[in-house]
């Protein structure tokens, strides 16, 4: 005889999946031209992704960038007159704090490589995956 509360059970656990939001996963990097990525038994393509741009080849960023500091220098060496020590070939030192202040364009190497780790949260559909950020082991 089957165990009604089992029944009941499956049945909760069922209605229960239906309310719950998606889970995050971490899936591997398996191919990157098309972009593939595998999480646990899901191989998931190019088309079954959404990328946060910070993870794609035209990720640009721009910054304001302030530096203080010394500016050192020297004059070149120089000669003149007659011939006499108060003449002869010598330069001078220059040394000037100086503060340099602009905007910096950054673009890098942020994307993604076979066998990178990324983090993955499915839509409520799961029928696309956002790959949120790329994670390390340490």
């Amino acid at each position: 005889m089957e165990n009604p509360y089992a029944g009941l059970l499956n049945l909760m656990q069922e209605q229960g999946k239906k309310y719950n939001p998606p889970t995050i996963s971490i899936g591997t990097v398996i191919s990157t031209s098309p972009l593939t990525i595998k999480t646990g038994d899901l191989i998931l393509e190019q088309e079954d992704l959404l990328v946060n741009y910070e993870l794609t080849s035209s990720y640009e960023r721009t910054c304001n960038v302030t530096i203080n500091g010394t500016l050192s220098s020297s004059t070149a060496s120089a000669s003149g007159g007659s011939g006499e020590a108060s003449f002869a070939s010598h330069s001078h030192s220059i040394n000037a704090q100086a503060t340099l202040n602009g905007d910096m364009k950054m673009s890098g190497e942020t994307t993604l490589k076979v066998n990178d780790l990324v983090v993955l949260l499915p839509t409520e559909n799961r029928q696309i995956y956002v790959v949120f950020v790329k994670v390390v082991n340490l």
